[in-house]
């Protein structure tokens, strides 16, 4: 997955990223996915950013609080925007992604990176699936686990966490490993080798681990051989349900995503029921066109 996102203050990207990483992954759609990003201060018309977003068959989110400079509930006190944005991602099934946890970027503001104000996003979008990136660390990696067990649309990405300080920033993983998603993080600081991050994570010492747990936790990245034999297993079922609609019918046993960050595509949600902002038209943020609509 081709991770990118709009921060034209702090790191100067422009929603010319959206068509940049679309034209990027055709050059192999089999392995490589879009993900893109709207930023409600950067619009004169959000609804025609977002179908436009949707038209290029962008297949995650990106948003980026402390370098968006915006809190994720932030269309609780009027930033209308960032609600159509949840409600369109939420109406194709479009997982978001938020970055938690801190930046050390110039001009990131890090009060922005507690993943506790997503709390109120779960809440207010039930069926739009979320993936935490990072777990909240190095501060809020509790917050991030709780978030996890708490909603059954929450997941954990764990790119850019050292894998032999893993079990130290989450020492009861192990409970929410069906929900936790590899990530590399690459070509971030502190992540010179993916495969060496891998090898790393596969060796972890800890006896509370076992194969169904380290399966869910890598799913097939570089072991496919350690689900092979778990296919009929509750969790392996509950990894499959992560994968989005458009595929599902080809029941493919692994995928290996390379880019920015490798993990695992969320399920696509299903139409708009029961969200509290009724007052927006879901059937008027879908687009026809959107590959992951079935």
């Amino acid at each position: 997955m081709l991770i990118n996102y709009v921060a034209p203050e702090v790191i100067g990207f422009t929603s010319g990223v959206n068509q940049f990483v679309a034209d990027y992954v055709k050059e192999n759609p089999k392995r490589l996915l879009s993900c893109g990003s709207l930023h409600p201060r950067h619009t004169t018309n959000i609804l025609a950013d977002v179908e436009q977003l949707l038209r290029l068959g962008i297949q995650m989110i990106k948003i980026h609080p402390p370098h968006q400079l915006l809190f994720p509930n932030d269309y609780l006190t009027g930033m209308k925007e960032l609600e159509i944005i949840y409600r369109a991602a939420e109406a194709n099934g479009i997982p978001v992604m938020f970055h938690t946890g801190t930046s050390i970027f110039p001009g990131a503001r890090n009060k922005y990176g507690d993943p506790i104000y997503i709390d109120d996003v779960a809440v207010d979008f039930p069926k739009l699936k979320i993936l935490l990136a990072h777990g909240g660390r190095p501060l809020w990696m509790n917050t991030a686990f709780f978030l996890v067990r708490r909603h059954p649309n929450v997941y954990l990405d764990i790119s850019g966490i050292p894998p032999k300080t893993l079990l130290k920033y989450f020492p009861r993983l192990q409970e929410i490993a069906h929900k936790t998603l590899f990530g590399t993080d690459w070509p971030g600081p502190g992540v010179p080798d993916i495969k060496q991050n891998l090898d790393e994570l596969i060796g972890t010492p800890d006896s509370r681990w076992n194969d169904a747990d380290l399966a869910c936790l890598t799913w097939t990245v570089c072991h496919p051989e350690k689900v092979e034999s778990l296919r009929s297993d509750d969790s392996q079922r509950r990894i499959y349900a992560l994968r989005p609609a458009s595929t599902r019918r080809k029941q493919v046993p692994h995928l290996f995503f390379l880019g920015l960050q490798i993990f695992f595509r969320v399920a696509a949600g299903s139409y708009f029921a029961g969200n509290p902002f009724d007052h927006l038209n879901p059937a008027a943020l879908k687009c026809r066109n959107f590959v992951g609509i079935i």
